[in-house]
């Protein structure tokens, strides 16, 4: 009578990779389990993967396997570098919408009527016309909403 071999069930880890039970197996780890995806690059290749080399999941999804779905490289430094490959098209898109976004705000800042009452003279980048500016650095005096205020500190400086 021939007894059945016991296959164990792939086990999904907290990281997300599938290891299976293989004790026999020269890189298993000390429970006897290996990854999966290094188990069926094995077998496709047909060796043994060296400890440096690392599989890498090409949809970024660890739980998907499949043959088409895996890329071997070399070394962890190749795996970077395929890395940093992948996201300076991304990290150069990011730096164009930050680009842009600061210079919708600066915009936004620009080219609007002085605070100053009854001045509509449009200002750059600060509250008051250049005019309104200069006369309330002059003074000391920051304009607070109140014309008392400012006519005060004008006639003291007159």
């Amino acid at each position: 009578m021939k007894t059945k071999k016991k296959v164990s069930k792939p086990v999904v880890r907290n990281n997300g990779y599938i290891s299976v039970y293989i004790p026999k197996h020269p890189n298993c780890d000390v429970n006897g389990y290996m990854l999966q995806h290094r188990v069926k690059l094995e077998k496709k290749l047909k060796r043994y993967l060296l400890r440096t080399e690392v599989v890498h999941h090409i949809d970024g999804n660890v739980a998907n396997n499949k043959i088409k779905n895996l890329m071997l490289f070399a070394s962890s430094i190749d795996h970077l570098k395929h890395h940093a490959q992948l996201r300076a098209p991304l990290i150069a898109f990011q730096k164009m919408i930050e680009k842009s976004i600061r210079s919708l705000l600066r915009e936004e800042r620009r080219n609007k009527p002085c605070k100053f009452p009854e001045c509509n003279k449009i200002h750059h980048a600060k509250e008051y016309c250049k005019k309104h500016w200069r006369k309330l650095n002059k003074y000391g005096v920051v304009f607070d909403g109140n014309i008392s205020t400012y006519l005060k500190a004008q006639s003291f400086q007159d």
